[in-house]
């Protein structure tokens, strides 16, 4: 028949249907050896009853899955699994069946479950989840009981008990219960009684070729359960590292017959096969044997296997083989693996981080393999990726092309000074195109002088000494070449994972790189800082490119209750960090055509890479104009309401414009629709308190909507002065908040977001008109399907989803094409902008391109009505 693993068939015979970790007591096989001895031998089926404190003691199981009445599924007889308790002490460490209780396991002094972990005290329940062994039948690792620290030994057909003195009246008669399963542990005889029906677990064997198990820096609070655990694997011997203190040293005393050590480092261990372990870590059952198998196939340095997170029981997925270039994007945050002692010897490892042992062996030539075990994880603590990827010790490459312009390397220089990561993980190098030789032997003076370790000062000849100061304009060609072959050059020094550029006039906060990395997900080919330009005054980070030429959609900086490092399209090289794997495939050129290698680099960038900003970390650029202005200075309202007197949705927009009433210093002309059903336009107006605004009414029309007023409110408008901008919304929601399309939470957050992004700071709308005809959020392009709007006959390329948006009014009421292309439609005040302007005219100022706008996880912040 089949040998026991762990996990069994189970009937629920309890009456009730059952959840995932309830327990049942055994009963008896399904299938007796008098109906079907074939049937009992090959398949360990059993039936499982409500626990009875006197039958079912020591024996039971724990479901693995939801289980019906009557259905058969999976249950766990030996292992390690999430089980609820019912903690009657919290010094208890022991667990066994409460009468007639099927959703838990009672605490206890003994018993035949050890708690390997529980929640503190507080965290709901009954003390919360724990983690601990059912294991029917045996005590294999019980040969010490508890924190009292009492030990037993066999003397005959009696158990010893020392120091008697601790063992309690109640202990020993629990004790005295299990005597038969411990005396058979004790003398190694862990045979299958003959009136047995299921049989007992057989001791694991000692893994061959014999393992050392190290266990890193070892915590107080879970060593106990950790070393029972890690006994059961029966490894050659146990190496604790990291400090010590009395009370572990206390407890390494109890285990010193099971050769259990402390020693320096992992080095120190004795045998061929080191198994390195994490103090926040148990190992699933038969972990070293798996691990030892697969470690013997060609060229394998380490092994390791999926883990599954105690708190959450979430599983990871690693991939079945390990490269340096997924190791160093992604990682692998694997808590214990099993590596061969040549391997941890040739990278010198003296107990660090696993990952990055992992890397370090990867990248010596050795294969890293997966193998079926599992680890279980016990760890509540998200790391953030700068963590679990270990890149506060990471060298970096730090690349400053220097083109010779004497004025900014003093201040260069006294930013390379004052920077803060450490001087002994950069590799800089200076990029020298000056052609001046003054100009470099005031760099190599400087680095004469520097605290920097490892300096390359690179001279690289360029055809026009000084470009970099001749007019943009007519150089720009030259300039974008002379760029190419610097980047060049620096993917043949690359040697590092990262590299950061800056370019010689750009003067970033001095702990730039740290934030830069702290950016950084397994996702992001880079992360930039922003600086404006010193030809516009605009920032060099884009949405997108414009079509038909090289210029972009540059962003403006988020509003601060925003997510500041966000995602976009490509960025300027004046301060930069990327990942080198990603120059060193993609060789930088102009081809015909094209004009600014930046924009050439992001666009053939792969799509599957993020390139990321972050925009507390802006520098500042020692030659940019000043932040440019519109010279708008009249700021005009058009709004339209259709006030339903079955809900207050109306007038919770009001109250979002209310708040904003002051920034509008023109007209501010209000059109309320009228009819059945609808609030009076008097009634809509007292809204506005003491606010001056002009009314125009309209009859309500359910097939044109807020497109009814539209015109209309235009018209009220109509003066192409150059210096007046107008903003247009409605009262948005009205009747979907009551039967909404989507979420209602998230039109909510939808409308709210619109008010936000749009008007509580002037002067991100103020920048983008500069050179944009018209503003909005939520824009999306549709040049395939025009014909994208609910009522099928609205038509445009492009649309503001929510149609909230600020607009020139010299780009708008300079021709009557403003009036010619409106349609009368349900949806034509929503297409109007798309039939007004090309894309290339519009600029976004936030949630550019989102399609699920309903969805309100894609807001933040989620600004609620008031």
């Amino acid at each position: 028949g089949e040998s026991f693993v762990g996990m069994v068939l189970v009937k629920n015979g309890s009456g009730d249907d059952l959840s995932r970790f309830e327990v049942l007591g055994i009963d008896r096989p399904i299938i007796l050896p008098s109906e079907n001895l074939l049937s009992f031998q090959n398949q360990l089926a059993i039936i499982g009853v409500k626990p009875d404190e006197a039958e079912h003691y020591g024996r039971f199981i724990v479901l693995q899955e939801p289980l019906r009445a009557g259905m058969i599924g999976r249950g766990l007889l030996s292992g390690i699994t999430p089980i609820r308790l019912n903690v009657l002490d919290e010094e208890h460490e022991w667990a066994d069946v409460e009468q007639d209780e099927t959703d838990s396991l009672k605490t206890d002094n003994a018993g035949s479950a050890f708690i390997l972990w529980k929640e503190p005290p507080g965290s709901g329940g009954y003390g919360g989840y724990g983690y601990g062994y059912g294991y029917y039948g045996n005590l294999r690792w019980g040969l010490e009981l508890d924190q009292s620290g009492i030990q037993i030994q066999r003397r005959g057909d009696s158990i010893a008990y020392a120091p008697r003195r601790k063992l309690t009246a109640e202990l020993r008669q629990q004790l005295q219960h299990l005597k038969p399963e411990i005396l058979k542990l004790l003398s190694s005889e862990p045979e299958v009684p003959a009136d047995q029906s299921l049989p007992i677990a057989e001791p694991i064997a000692t893994p061959t070729p014999p393992i050392s198990i190290v266990i890193q820096n070892a915590k107080l609070q879970t060593l106990k359960p950790l070393l029972v655990n890690l006994l059961s694997q029966n490894p050659a011997e146990i190496v604790i590292t990291g400090t010590t203190n009395r009370r572990l040293r206390k407890i390494l005393k109890r285990y010193r017959q099971r050769n259990v050590r402390f020693a320096k480092c992992p080095l120190d261990a004795e045998h061929d096969l080191v198994c390195l372990v994490s103090p926040n870590t148990l190992l699933g059952s038969d972990w070293l044997r798996f691990a030892a198998e697969k470690i013997n196939e060609s060229g394998v340095g380490a092994v390791y296997s999926d883990h599954e997170l105690v708190s959450t029981g979430a599983k990871t997925n690693y991939p079945d083989e390990l490269s340096a270039s997924g190791l160093s994007r992604s990682g692998i945050a694997a808590p214990t693996i099993l590596v061969r002692r040549e391997a941890l010897s040739a990278v010198n490892d003296q107990g660090g981080p696993l990952d990055i042992l992992l890397r370090h062996l990867s990248r010596s030539g050795w294969r890293l393999r997966k193998h079926p075990g599992i680890v279980y994880l016990n760890s509540t603590r998200i790391e953030s990726y700068f963590e679990r990827q270990h890149l506060a010790p990471e060298t970096v490459t730090l690349f400053i092309p220097l083109s010779g312009r004497r004025h900014l390397w003093p201040k260069l220089a006294t930013f390379l000074e004052s920077q803060t990561w450490p001087r002994q993980q950069l590799k800089l190098i200076l990029c020298d195109t000056s052609g001046d030789e003054s100009f470099s032997q005031a760099v190599r003076t400087w680095i004469a002088t520097s605290d920097y370790s490892d300096v390359r000062h690179i001279c690289l000849p360029s055809d026009k000494p000084g470009l970099a100061d001749l007019p943009r304009e007519k150089q720009l060609i030259s300039v974008n070449e002379q760029m190419c072959r610097i980047y060049n050059r620096l993917r043949e020094e690359l040697t590092t994972e990262y590299v950061w550029i800056l370019e010689d006039d750009i003067i970033p906060p001095v702990d730039i790189l740290s934030r830069l990395l702290k950016s950084f997900d397994e996702n992001a080919a880079s992360v930039s800082a922003p600086y404006r330009s010193r030809f516009d005054g605009h920032f060099l980070v884009w949405s997108r490119e414009r079509h038909g030429s090289a210029g972009v959609h540059q962003l403006c900086r988020p509003l601060p209750d925003r997510p500041q490092v966000q995602e976009i399209r490509g960025s300027g090289f004046g301060c930069i960090v990327l990942r080198s794997e990603v120059l060193k495939q993609q060789p930088f050129c102009l081809p015909p055509g094209e004009s600014c290698f930046d924009v050439r680099f992001f666009r053939v960038l792969g799509d599957h890479w993020k390139r990321l900003v972050d925009w507390t970390c802006e520098c500042q650029h020692l030659q940019n104009i000043a932040q440019p202005k519109s010279g708008i200075t009249t700021r005009n309202l058009l709004y339209h309401i259709t006030p339903f007197a079955s809900n207050d949705i109306w007038l919770r927009n009001v109250r979002q414009l209310l708040k904003r009433m002051d920034l509008f210093n023109g007209k501010r002309v209000i059109a309320v629709a009228t009819g059945e059903g609808l609030v009076a336009p008097d009634q809509v107006q007292a809204a506005f308190g003491s606010h001056q605004v002009e009314v125009i009414t309209r009859p309500n029309s359910a097939q044109l909507r807020e497109n009814a007023t539209f015109l209309p409110l235009l018209e009220s408008v109509a003066d192409p002065d150059p210096h007046t901008a107008t903003f247009y919304a409605h009262a948005k929601g009205v009747g979907k908040d009551v039967c909404c399309l989507g979420d209602p939470k998230g039109s909510r957050y939808w409308r709210n977001a619109m008010y936000h992004e749009l008007l509580d700071d002037w002067s991100r709308i103020d920048e983008l008109l500069i050179d944009s005809a018209i503003v909005g959020t939520h824009r999306r392009q549709h040049n395939e399907n025009h014909h994208i709007y609910p009522d099928g006959q609205s038509s445009s390329s492009w649309h503001f989803a929510g149609t909230f948006f600020w607009f020139r009014n010299a780009a708008v009421f300079a021709t009557s094409k403003w009036r010619d292309v409106w349609q009368p439609t349900g949806w034509g005040a929503e297409a109007w902008p798309g039939r007004m302007f090309d894309f290339e005219q519009s600029a976004c100022v936030a949630y550019d391109g989102l399609e699920d706008v309903y969805n309100p996880d894609m807001y933040s912040p989620q600004i609620e009505d008031e």
